[in-house]
């Protein structure tokens, strides 16, 4: 770990201009063009927004496959080795039981940053924290009706949540915070379609750093600021930094780039995307089924015009948001839409941890060979 954050300026946060859309608690169809994409089954238009700023678009040279960091007065390097390291939570299990015994331990505090709460198991462990003294705090997308039953179960227990700020278009994170030393991000909901029976994939964080950048995302939204000082970290936030630096990221890849995504519209990665496997660099791309996901046969259609392999897997269900290049994973909430990475609220996180970049990396390979080409 290094020994600061906080010596460089600061990212520019800069929020899109959208139009609001009908959502519902599932995910729900993706049109196939920029001007539409979907919450976690609902959807939402898409409008106009200013491009992140604050990293270079491109390749990174000696930095293998790492987006740059910020250049400052003392620049940081927020892919230092982690002590203790990442571990990789692959849904649907083993990530159910050990987000429910990470919050069943919470001794001094929990936070939860979410788009959708609903699988009563997560809501039992929130009510029993509280009633041994533990300080329960909720932030949750004020758009789905599927938080209602929560809400009520929340009041009921005096457990204190809030509305995402209204900036977003949506709150769409997955990140659970205990006791300020303790953290998952993931691209599960916590309801019970999300911890069930879909793909999903997260990270299992106990680095201070780490931690205390996600705390500032929670404090910032709880303040309804939405401003975090993410000067120097490993996380990928949307509306902050994550268009950079995940062009940067796919645009680093070189010896292998793997997707499994529930869908996939933002025109600028898939740009990427194509100009890597124009590089020669294998690329292996699996979707949604697209009963479900019905865009997908046209993004399929464009992957496969370049060249590039893709694959639909029926069971378990594709939720994940998962991009592998070379030896990095990322995982996080991010849908590759540009709502998603321009004017959500997201949090995802770059994986350098042998053990759990390689832990996902083989189940993408499984996958792989269970899926069904289009």
């Amino acid at each position: 770990m290094w020994s600061s954050r906080l010596f460089v300026v600061p990212f520019t946060l800069f929020l899109a201009v959208a139009c609001s859309g009908s959502s519902s608690s599932e995910d729900g169809g993706v049109a196939a063009d920029q001007g539409q994409a979907v919450g976690d089954r609902g959807a939402a238009k898409e409008g106009g927004a200013t491009r992140d700023r604050g990293l270079t678009d491109g390749r990174l040279g000696d930095r293998g496959n790492l987006p740059p960091a910020d250049a400052g007065p003392e620049a940081c390097d927020p892919y230092g080795v982690r002590n203790p390291g990442a571990e990789a939570l692959i849904g649907p299990t083993p990530l159910e039981p050990r987000l429910v015994t990470l919050l069943g331990a919470a001794k001094s505090e929990i936070l939860l940053l979410l788009y959708e709460l609903s699988k009563d198991n997560v809501l039992d462990q929130l009510e029993a924290a509280k009633k041994r003294g533990v300080s329960v705090r909720v932030l949750l997308d004020p758009k789905q009706d599927a938080n209602d039953t929560a809400k009520k179960r929340l009041t009921a227990a005096g457990i204190t949540f809030k509305d995402t700020p209204s900036q977003f278009t949506f709150s769409h994170s997955k990140v659970a915070i205990v006791d300020g030393a303790t953290a998952i991000v993931a691209s599960a909901n916590f309801s019970y379609t999300g911890l069930t029976y879909q793909r999903n994939y997260a990270a299992f964080l106990k680095d201070a750093a780490d931690v205390a950048d996600l705390k500032a995302i929670f404090e910032a939204d709880w303040a309804g600021t939405a401003r975090p000082d993410l000067a120097c970290t490993r996380l990928l936030v949307s509306p902050v930094n994550a268009r950079p630096r995940l062009q940067s990221f796919v645009g680093s890849a070189k010896t292998r780039l793997d997707l499994e995504v529930m869908y996939f519209t933002d025109k600028d990665l898939l740009a990427a995307v194509k100009q890597r496997a124009a590089a020669k660099v294998p690329v292996r791309v699996i979707l949604a089924d697209p009963a479900w996901q019905d865009g997908n046969l046209q993004t399929a259609a464009d992957l496969k015009a370049a060249g590039i392999l893709v694959r639909y897997l029926k069971k378990p269900e594709v939720h994940a948001k998962l991009i592998v290049v070379d030896s990095v994973v990322f995982v996080g909430s991010q849908n590759l839409s540009y709502t998603a990475i321009n004017s959500n609220r997201e949090v995802g996180v770059l994986l350098t941890e042998t053990a759990a970049a390689a832990a996902i990396r083989s189940q993408f390979d499984t996958d792989w060979n269970a899926s069904t080409p289009f």
